[in-house]
């Protein structure tokens, strides 16, 4: 069984939105023209309250990539994007007809960083559905910024070195892990 896991198709990473990844319309569209080519989908999006320790501008005279302290830890500032039920959040039009088989948000914690959150939803959601379906490929596709490329890395092959032996394809639009391959690309079906 062939399984795409599919991060951040949203509208904020897209053209016009907060966090706009050049290329991201036309990456989609491809996307979805490719879609039949698996038996599973899952759909990993970011999902984060409007008061989010991120936002930059939660935060007065703070702005965009600043760096805070809190609680002890550094947290970089962001740009408000993917606000939980808004515009921006949603799932890009262009993805409209794919059905999932499984959602995950992440972000959703007002003091927690997405990916301290991913790597829990790994656990528990990603684990129940493996252990459930007849994986043989995994496939990544998605608009990730480089500056989280790293910490994605982390927790994504954490789970996969653990749970089973898999074929990865890790691509996005800014960056084609370097351990996969030398030389970005757009789209490697």
């Amino acid at each position: 069984m062939r399984l795409l896991i599919l991060i951040n198709p949203q509208i904020d990473f897209c053209e016009g939105g907060a966090l706009e990844i050049e290329g991201a319309n036309e990456f989609l569209k491809k996307t979805s023209e490719q879609i039949s080519n698996f038996d599973k989908i899952i759909c990993i999006k970011e999902w984060h309250p409007a008061n989010h320790i991120c936002f930059a501008a939660n935060h007065p005279w703070r702005y965009p990539g600043q760096i805070i302290q809190f609680k002890g830890k550094e947290i970089r500032l962001m740009l408000t994007h993917c606000v939980q039920n808004q515009f921006g959040a949603m799932v890009h039009p262009i993805l409209k007809e794919i059905k999932f088989d499984l959602e995950i948000n992440v972000g959703s914690d007002q003091f927690q960083e997405s990916d301290q959150q991913l790597s829990t939803m790994i656990e528990k959601k990603l684990a129940s559905f493996f252990k459930s379906q007849n994986i043989e490929e995994v496939k990544f596709l998605g608009l990730v910024h480089n500056e989280f490329v790293n910490n994605l890395e982390k927790n994504l092959l954490h789970f996969f070195i653990f749970f089973f032996p898999v074929l990865l394809g890790f691509c996005q639009k800014l960056l084609l892990l370097p351990q996969f391959s030398s030389e970005p690309i757009l789209f490697p079906f």
